[in-house]
């Protein structure tokens, strides 16, 4: 989010964003549990956005979309052979994001992929609060970290536990 703020005012990425920052503003949406900063996080997810574009054609800003994208399809495929199914988080400076799959990234009719976290999924309206969460007391992260929390069926524990002592038998 830092890196989308500090774009000059005419790029074409600020003009690609501006829309929904002044939108956000102006319906008085932005307060301590929803702040700019964190807007700015969840605009950073979404497909074809990054501070370096400079035009439409411009692919930069795919690789997160493409993880969001890998994780859900993880998900469907756990949830079809009926393993509980994961959850990832994203923390990027001060803002946490949780995928729990209650919300989908979804790819629009022109190939745009966006996940804004609220039933709509749109970007001019707030996101659910249990899913874009700013961190408390000022703390911020310089940078971002991924986690992915996911169950493991105890048969493939067991699996791995035989590997290593053959492994180990094997090197004595």
């Amino acid at each position: 989010s830092t890196t989308l703020e500090e774009l000059a005012e005419g790029s074409y990425t600020r003009a690609q964003i501006q829309t929904y920052l002044d939108l956000h503003e102006k319906n008085g949406w932005l307060s301590p549990k929803w702040r700019r900063e964190d807007l700015l996080t969840l605009i950073a997810l979404q497909g074809a956005v990054s501070s370096k574009n400079s035009a439409e054609e411009h692919t930069r800003g795919q690789g997160t979309a493409d993880l969001i994208e890998f994780f859900q399809q993880m998900n469907d495929e756990r949830k079809f052979i009926g393993i509980h199914p994961a959850s990832m988080y994203i923390v990027s400076g001060g803002t946490r994001i949780l995928f729990d799959s209650k919300y989908r990234l979804v790819r629009g009719e022109d190939g745009s992929r966006v996940i804004a976290f609220n039933e709509s999924n749109d970007l001019k309206k707030p996101p659910d609060s249990a899913c874009v969460i700013p961190l408390r007391g000022g703390c911020r992260l310089p940078g971002t970290m991924i986690g992915i929390k996911f169950a493991v069926q105890p048969s493939i524990l067991q699996q791995t536990e035989h590997i290593e002592k053959n492994h180990e038998l094997a090197k004595s």
